[in-house]
């Protein structure tokens, strides 16, 4: 259950000459004659003109990038070490997470679809180990000194896990490490079978191993190098019965001829060897430089010919940073929505664990009957929700051109040359819903109150907006000709104008002049959570607005609103009291909403003494609602609802011995647990 994989050249920082992991890697390699070479930095024209292999001419850019894979790089640790992986374009649902970059282009297979082919091909097309593990675990440490919630460190993003355990040893070191730790958990992904140095290790469940899986003909032609995929599951099947928490990818799904044959029989083996909690699902997918590339980059002539029926993913947009955007190229989305529908039908026939789709967009989620606010993605601890994302593009999705997708609002992005002011009913757009409109299809309300704005104001907000975007959606109407007016928001729009913004978020408000108002006062950034929640509570039975209602028009999900709402369980008279406090945190609130009424007030001034976190209130509660006498009380007074509705009368004879044994006993052991007798001798 090892590899005997070795390369074929180390090129060695000096600074790392005498680590003890570098030290190891040249003991495994002492027995081959390959050339080893010491460099005074890590600059990769540094390592090039220090490479033999990488030195030499190549026929063509696959060649260079199959001879990078022989060479490995050892360096120091750095900040890049740790990092998080962010969505530039958030139309893809991605929950994002904190990366542990322990290796760069850090794997010998050569799968056809690699993404790092593109990202490394040209730059630092060789393997890079990173050691000087005890400076990596100090800025670990430093980034989980705090942390409230669990963190979980993924090192898969740039390398397989584990396919170099041998050399480096990476996992031997951290695994017991994070069993330690309180909020801090590893990702490893593979496709290795390199498990045997860790299955004797003691990880607390603090470590999660997620093995990428295929069907073994599309491993066969696409997956060079790599393990097969039953070799692979029976290496799962050992890290779960060593207790480790085992997950599958089952990524990328390629629709080659008898697909659905193939993958069924994939899923039903997956099964049959062990019980991932959770499965992600993913169909092949391209960054837009490497589909570009891909007549240079693909090596087998069928990959070729299946990646020549993909398309962009997403209409064009252009990013905050300027950048443009399709998504990625994949297949045509009724394909997808066919292959993810059939995957989840068949994994359904064996389990009920978690699924998620990977950098997919939402309404692909939509579509197939997955909640994207309870998003457990394999390389997340926890769940994600996939609706309170931060400035969220959305595009609208044609019905006929992909049936079975629900419509997705429309973010009209085209530039201001291109689009003529539009005459659009009413039945365009649905109130209390967030848009991302075209920010010429506004029109200022010429009845507006604010007849000047200040030009350094205006200056001000615009470079605001250029940097973290527009914060607060305006709410506009529709009046009688059709046209969409501003009603609040007029400097927003302004400043927006100035910054050659194209797209601006905004919500269509119907109703009474109150019930607008309220709204835009919710809108607000300065409220304080409770005055947020008696806000909600106002417009749910004024205006009569569901939780449904409220997540559209505020840009959050169900589940963060029924959280918000639950803050008015707090007793008026302390809301009161504390309604206008900023220190109180929404989190803080939600855990004292919890507390028995009684006990309410006095957490309320441990929090504000900074005597309690978030975590020690939930503790603290706990206490009170779980303590020995709480539990007392609980089954006492169950035990009294029981034989209040028990008619005795009616026990036959012969049983009444037994029923005043059973209640003997039960009084005889609550008597041991308080410390005197209940029964009189």
């Amino acid at each position: 259950m090892t590899t005997t994989w070795r390369p074929s050249e180390i090129i060695i920082n000096e600074k790392v000459r005498e680590d003890p992991i570098t030290k190891h890697i040249l003991s495994l390699c002492s027995d081959i004659e390959l050339p080893i070479k010491y460099v005074p930095d890590s600059k990769p024209e540094t390592i090039k003109a220090a490479s033999e292999i990488l030195s030499r001419e190549h026929d063509g850019v696959l060649s260079m990038i199959t001879s990078g894979k022989l060479v490995m790089h050892i360096t120091p640790a750095s900040n890049s070490a740790l990092g998080e992986f962010v969505m530039e374009d958030h139309r893809m649902m991605c929950p994002e997470f904190d990366k542990l970059v322990l290796s760069s282009n850090g794997c010998f297979y050569n799968c056809d679809w690699c993404f790092l082919k593109g990202t490394y091909r040209a730059n630092q097309n060789y393997i890079t180990v990173r050691v000087q593990y005890h400076n990596i675990k100090e800025m670990l440490a430093k980034r989980l000194t705090g942390a409230t919630a669990p963190v979980m460190f993924d090192t898969g993003e740039m390398a397989d896990s584990l396919a170099m355990e041998h050399l480096t040893k990476s996992a031997q070191e951290f695994i017991p490490w994070f069993a330690k730790q309180k909020n801090g958990y590893l990702y490893l992904l593979t496709k290795s079978t390199n498990v045997h140095s860790i299955l004797k290790l003691p990880h607390n469940k603090h470590t999660i191993i997620a093995w990428s899986v295929n069907a073994p003909i599309v491993s066969t032609w696409f997956e060079i190098g790599a393990p097969k995929p039953y070799e692979r599951l029976y290496a799962a099947k050992l890290a779960q019965k060593a207790g480790y928490p085992v997950r599958i990818r089952l990524d990328p799904i390629i629709p080659i001829d008898n697909w659905k044959h193939f993958y069924s029989g994939t899923i039903k083996r997956i099964f049959e060897d062990v019980q991932p909690e959770r499965i992600t699902l993913g169909t092949l997918r391209f960054e837009g430089q490497f589909y570009k590339m891909k007549d240079v980059i693909l090596a087998h002539p069928k990959l070729k010919e299946i990646v020549s029926t993909m398309k962009p993913m997403l209409d064009e947009i252009k990013l905050a940073d300027g950048k443009k955007s399709i998504g990625k190229y994949s297949f045509p989305v009724e394909q997808r929505i066919e292959i993810f529908k059939f995957a989840i039908d068949e994994i359904r026939k064996y389990s009920q664990c978690d699924i998620a789709l990977c950098k997919e967009i939402a309404p692909v989620w939509e579509a197939v009957s997955l909640d994207l606010k309870e998003c457990k993605c394999v390389c997340k601890y926890t769940h994600v929700d996939m609706t309170n994302r931060p400035e969220k593009e959305v595009s609208k999705v044609n019905k006929d051109k992909n049936p079975g997708i629900k419509e997705v609002k429309e973010a009209q992005s085209a530039s201001k040359d291109n689009v003529n002011k539009k005459v659009l009913s009413d039945t365009e757009y649905e109130p209390r819903t967030l848009y991302h409109l075209d920010i010429n299809l506004l029109s200022p309300d010429p009845d507006q109150p604010r007849k000047s704005i200040d030009e350094a104001e205006l200056k001000e907000l615009s470079a605001s907006i250029l940097k973290h975007g527009v914060l607060q959606p305006i709410l506009f109407r529709i009046n009688g000709k059709g046209e969409l007016v501003i009603v609040s928001g007029e400097r927003r729009y302004q400043a927006s104008l100035l910054a050659s913004q194209d797209t601006i978020p905004a919500i269509l408000v119907v109703g009474t002049p109150s019930e607008i108002a309220l709204v835009e006062n919710l809108l607000r950034v300065d409220l304080t959570a409770i005055e947020e929640a008696e806000g909600l509570q106002r417009l749910k039975i004024e205006a009569k607005y569901t939780n449904r209602d409220l997540a559209g028009v505020f840009g959050k999900g169900e589940a963060t609103i029924s959280e918000i709402l639950k803050l008015n369980q707090i007793p008026e008279k302390l809301r009161d009291k504390y309604r206008t406090n900023k220190d109180l945190s929404r989190r803080s609130l939600l855990e004292i909403a919890k507390a028995p009424i009684d006990d309410m007030k006095k957490l309320f001034k441990k929090v504000l003494k900074k005597e309690l976190k978030r975590d020690d209130i939930r503790a603290e509660r706990n206490a009170v609602t779980r303590g020995p006498d709480a539990v007392c009380r609980t089954m006492s007074s169950g035990l009294l609802k029981v034989l209040t509705g028990l008619d005795l009368a009616a026990v036959a004879e012969d049983k009444r011995a037994d029923v005043e044994k059973s209640l003997k006993d039960t009084l005889d052991a609550l008597a041991k647990k308080l410390g005197y007798s209940l029964v009189k001798q």
